[in-house]
């Protein structure tokens, strides 16, 4: 623990930690350098525990999720924390530190930061989508806004995969439904805070139509015994020539439907 808590001494001596970790309304992009921050440290530790082992030799940290199951089940109240949870305070110690290691084996004697700090989750899980420079479309919503947003941020491809996974119950179908995700953002809206409109966009119009029906199903669960006079709608579109979905959910009243939120992608 003392080696894993140094690092991070070290990390802020040298980057401002506070302007990574506590960027507003960038859900996605805070999640992959808190990856980057968490996992550098976990490395180190586990090479201070396990001095005789080569990095390389080590097992798919991401991957030994699966494995600490009978240990969570004894950790009685992390294990009867919702699934998001627990995935969510997961994520950037495994999926962060199996990163840092492709990472230093790619890019040996550099650090994961400056121009080279990853700006996504799927950035994170996905090698090849990093090395690519595969950076999320911006996106911004056009005001003005037909009610009263109460809240704006986006979910980025790990937290689309958790949102599937919780609606569906199937890891690998969230994991495959969710991949070629670019970018996403949505809104809150109502005195209520009771609407929903969500914006993704997508590598291919292949990926972004297997993630429509996905959600389609997904959002039947949802629904299911939920209350009544709420109204929903899952729609492909085109975005500045990107394939994108649009998810709106609301009650059946609700004066926005008329003229449904928009968003713009980048400078468009």
């Amino acid at each position: 623990m003392i080696s894993h808590e140094l690092v991070h001494a070290l990390q802020g001596q040298y980057i401002d930690l506070n302007s990574l970790i506590q960027q507003r309304r960038q859900n996605d992009r805070r999640a992959a350098a808190q990856a980057v921050l968490e996992g550098q440290a976990t490395l180190a530790q586990i090479l201070v525990l396990m001095p005789e082992q080569k990095i390389e030799s080590l097992p798919n940290f991401w991957e030994l999720r699966n494995a600490l199951g009978t240990q969570q089940a004894q950790m009685a109240i992390f294990s009867q924390a919702p699934m998001w949870l627990r995935e969510r305070l997961i994520f950037p110690y495994l999926a962060g530190a199996e990163f840092v290691r492709r990472f230093d084996h790619a890019h040996p004697g550099k650090q994961p930061f400056g121009p080279l700090m990853p700006t996504s989750t799927e950035q994170i899980l996905h090698d090849d989508r990093y090395e690519a420079g595969d950076r999320p479309a911006e996106m911004a919503f056009i005001p003005p806004a037909p009610d009263t947003v109460q809240y704006e941020d986006d979910l980025g491809e790990f937290e689309t995969r958790l949102l599937l996974q919780k609606l569906l119950g199937n890891e690998a179908q969230a994991t495959h439904l969710s991949a070629g995700w670019g970018g996403d953002r949505y809104e809150i809206l109502g005195p209520a805070a009771d609407v929903l409109v969500w914006y993704t966009v997508w590598d291919d119009p292949k990926t972004a139509e297997r993630f429509a029906q996905g959600l389609k199903a997904a959002w039947v669960n949802r629904r299911s015994g939920g209350p009544a006079g709420r109204r929903s709608d899952i729609v492909r579109l085109v975005l500045s020539g990107r394939p994108a979905v649009r998810l709106v959910d609301a009650p059946e009243g609700w004066v926005g439907w008329k003229h449904l939120p928009r968003v713009r992608l980048g400078n468009h």
